[in-house]
């Protein structure tokens, strides 16, 4: 019913979050956060743009609230944005999620569930978790090995299930009972 085509804004999209009249999307390539006004959908527009020094290779995102937490992958950090007004976003913060500074540095998707970031770990092979109880200063609480290639990331319950993806076509799933000390239950490997 409607496109919306931008080489410099909307270059190689890797997520998608829809909030009411918006659609927030991190694009790799870009270094970049768009924000697609999608309120008559046959003429979505762009309604802004967000960069920053920080965001390099723009990958996954989630929102609490007024907060979104977009993940940088190549610099392992995840940004904290307030989206109060989707056409004037503004960084809060920003905090490390993994080694810095070790190769493959890829920090890859994050969802937000019941006050806690999960946020997975390519390059390591690790799911992060990060206390966002204080929406704009989280901290990474724990994190645990879950094997090559963690990508996806769903919660449920006291679950998490983490899909592999480079090097890895598996499903981990994780014990978070107990967020400061998270246990891996199980692997599925598939070839």
């Amino acid at each position: 019913v409607g496109v919306l085509t931008d080489y410099f804004d909307l270059n190689e999209p890797e997520d998608i979050l829809i909030d009411g009249n918006y659609a927030s999307i991190p694009c790799r390539i870009g270094n970049n956060l768009a924000v697609i006004d999608i309120t008559d959908p046959f003429k979505p527009f762009l309604a802004t743009s967000f960069r920053d020094e920080e965001l390099q290779d723009a990958m996954g995102l989630t929102k609490n609230g007024s907060y979104i937490y977009l993940v940088s992958m190549s610099n392992e950090r995840c940004i904290v944005i307030d989206a109060s007004n989707p056409k004037q976003l503004k960084k809060l913060y920003s905090f490390q999620v993994g080694g810095a500074n070790q190769y493959p540095n890829t920090l890859r998707k994050v969802i937000y569930e019941d006050g806690y970031l999960y946020f997975t770990h390519d390059g390591e092979g690790t799911l992060y978790i990060a206390d966002a109880r204080n929406p704009a200063r989280p901290e990474v609480i724990s994190k645990v090995k879950v094997g090559k290639g963690a990508f996806a990331i769903a919660v449920k319950g006291n679950r998490a299930y983490v899909g592999g993806c480079i090097g890895s076509s598996s499903l981990a799933v994780v014990d978070i009972t107990d967020k400061t000390s998270p246990k891996l239950l199980q692997t599925l490997e598939s070839p």
